[in-house]
């Protein structure tokens, strides 16, 4: 990391620099102070323990130990520091006057504050926490643009107009796809340059933190559709069912909006940033937990309602649970080393681990012949979700149970099932023709009234004669 101050600035009593965690081994510290008007400037490095004690009144911050910088003789004021520095774990970076006797309206000083961790490019200016997430956005772009493709091809493979959800469920990867790749040219350019001050650098991370919020909010919108039953059970959705969806979908959106705006604004403002930042924090992780409860309670209130059961979409309440265990874990602060790639990572495997999971499960489910039928406004039914055919099948199993010692089956013919939906295809059920036996003799009311009641749809048994005995 570098920071670099060319220019006179002013300070009061204090100034925040930067936090840098060191590597144990490669860390390393280059700094060089000058100070105008032969006022003294004193720089103070911070554990993280150090700095949770004194941040709410930094005017203590002369009771801590001061880094020593060395003083060159031929430059007035000119002070600096190279050597190697092991300390463990999260350091602030502050200077201070130390004296409230200076006019600090004319005390200005420039600086010049480089944080290394070795030479590579891959971990150079990275913290020691957040080592090797240049290759995580390396790895997770490509992934992603692989289930794109697949997606795409299945897509054309299939030669129908995709659905709403399949829409959705491709846009949400686009937009993860995005987000990882702009999120690999901002560290990417951070790698080469150790700094990420400049406008356009900025932008690219506002950017990243957009299309991550639309990717999850259009995935959390596909899970609830799909929990609500939409082209699963039924084709359309009721209007309250819809409504509701909306409006919470939109409050969501509405929250998530805010918080963004929040981060962006008080990025640079490191004694707020904290506070804010941890509600943030406690406010997304509520808002998964409460949307995971909705989830669970839509996909059982759904259930219920259908013969069919589609308890597979359950497994997706880990994306809801595993994303606010990651909040509470950045919250907490308890993992040791490489913090911020350890929790960028479990949240892109997450969102990798779903897309996958609902790509074979779409596979398994007709969704694409449901779509196919909606076009053509045709209510799809399944036959074997039918009540009234299930009771028919009952009946006719019967019936025929009842007359195994009489008629036999001789041959097969495919025929269409009888139910009281218009089908617009054919069942693969196979019904048994019946023709009598010769070696039997029929009854004739009560062999004739069980034939009589078979569907007029079915051939009719032709009567033969007795069988006589010179036969």
């Amino acid at each position: 990391m570098i920071k670099i101050l060319i220019e006179g600035c002013e300070i009061t009593v204090w100034l925040y620099l930067t936090k840098f965690s060191f590597h144990p081994i490669y860390g390393h510290i280059d700094i060089s102070l000058n100070s105008f008007n032969n006022n003294t400037i004193k720089l103070f490095v911070l554990n993280k323990y150090e700095w949770k004690e004194i941040k709410n009144d930094l005017s203590k911050i002369c009771l801590k130990k001061e880094l020593q910088l060395n003083s060159i003789n031929n430059e007035t004021n000119l002070e600096i520091l190279s050597s190697s520095f092991t300390s463990i774990g999260q350091m602030y970076f502050i200077l201070s006057t130390c004296n409230s006797s200076l006019n600090t309206n004319d005390l200005s000083f420039t600086y010049k504050l480089i944080l290394t961790n070795g030479h590579n490019l891959f971990m150079k200016h990275f913290s020691n926490d957040e080592q090797g997430i240049l290759q995580l956005y390396i790895i997770s772009t490509i992934i992603y643009t692989i289930i794109l493709l697949i997606v795409f091809k299945y897509m054309y493979s299939s030669k129908n107009k995709p659905c709403l959800i399949i829409k959705l469920y491709i846009i949400s990867i686009l937009f993860s796809c995005l987000y990882s790749l702009i999120c690999f040219i901002e560290n990417f350019i951070f790698a080469l340059i150790g700094h990420t001050d400049v406008f356009g650098c900025q932008l690219l991370l506002f950017f990243a933190r957009l299309f991550h919020l639309c990717a999850s909010i259009l995935c959390l919108f596909m899970l609830i559709l799909c929990a609500k039953g939409y082209l699963i059970i039924r084709i359309n959705l009721r209007n309250k069912t819809l409504t509701e969806t909306i409006l919470i979908i939109l409050l969501y959106i509405h929250v998530q909006i805010v918080i963004l705006i929040i981060i962006t604004i008080y990025t640079d403002r490191v004694l707020i940033n904290e506070i804010i930042f941890i509600i943030c924090d406690y406010i997304q992780m509520i808002m998964y937990l409460l949307t995971c409860l909705w989830f669970i309670v839509s996909l059982i209130l759904t259930t219920k309602k259908s013969i069919k059961t589609f308890y597979s979409f359950i497994i997706f309440t880990f994306w809801f649970l595993t994303n606010a265990i990651v909040i509470l874990l950045n919250i907490l602060d308890i993992i040791p080393n490489f913090q911020i790639t350890i929790l960028k990572a479990m949240t892109i495997t997450i969102q990798i681990l779903t897309y996958c999971i609902f790509m074979f499960i779409i596979q398994q489910k007709t969704f694409l012949l449901r779509t196919k039928l909606n076009q053509i406004n045709i209510t799809y039914i399944d036959p074997t979700l039918s009540k009234s055919h299930i009771q028919e099948q009952l009946t006719r199993q019967k019936i025929i149970n009842t007359n195994r010692d009489e008629l036999t089956n001789l041959c097969s013919i495919e025929n269409t099932n009888i139910s009281k939906f218009r089908m617009p295809m054919k069942s693969f059920e196979t019904v048994s023709r019946l023709e009598p036996r010769r070696d039997v003799l029929l009854k004739t009311l009560t062999q004739s009234s069980i034939v009589s009641f078979q569907p007029s749809i079915y051939p009719v048994p032709r009567r033969l004669p007795p069988l006589k005995h010179d036969d």
